[in-house]
């Protein structure tokens, strides 16, 4: 399977709040499918939370990042452009910057490359550490190099 996307972000009060995602899909020599995706930000961010709490934790640490009002990590912030996070990547010792143009590529990439995982992504039943874990990997390498 190969693809090919593009994002545009929305605005609501001039606040981005959603990702439209479209994927040009081709699948051996069956014909191209085009599908466009608006994606909450609210979602991306669960996904993020997904990994920086429990699914990315083998490889990854979060060595500069916001917090919430209550003390936790705020996903939002990154989700909408408002932060930047730093997170270091344990096997290499590298230091990789995570803003929502990194997310929103990563969420380009994981339709191309892992469309299971964007599946997952879009249903949050399925959605979980797992998911999460392949989003951050594609949103700071390009594609899923751990696990």
């Amino acid at each position: 399977m190969r693809g090919t996307g593009e994002y545009n972000r929305g605005t609501r009060r001039g606040k981005p709040w959603h990702l439209t995602l479209s994927l040009t899909l081709s699948v051996m020599n069956l014909p191209t499918v085009t599908v466009t995706l608006n994606l909450s930000l609210r979602l991306l961010a669960d996904a993020l939370g997904n990994a920086v709490e429990g699914g990315s934790r083998y490889w990854a640490a979060v060595r500069e990042f916001t917090l919430d009002g209550e003390g936790f990590l705020d996903c939002d912030s990154v989700a909408d452009g408002r932060a930047r996070w730093q997170i270091e990547d344990m096997e290499t010792g590298r230091i990789h910057t995570l803003d929502r143009v990194a997310l929103f590529e990563g969420v380009r990439i994981l339709g191309e490359k892992y469309p299971w995982h964007l599946g997952a992504l879009l249903d949050r039943k399925r959605s979980d550490s797992f998911t999460g874990d392949a989003l951050l990997q594609c949103a700071l390498f390009g594609g899923i190099i751990y696990g």
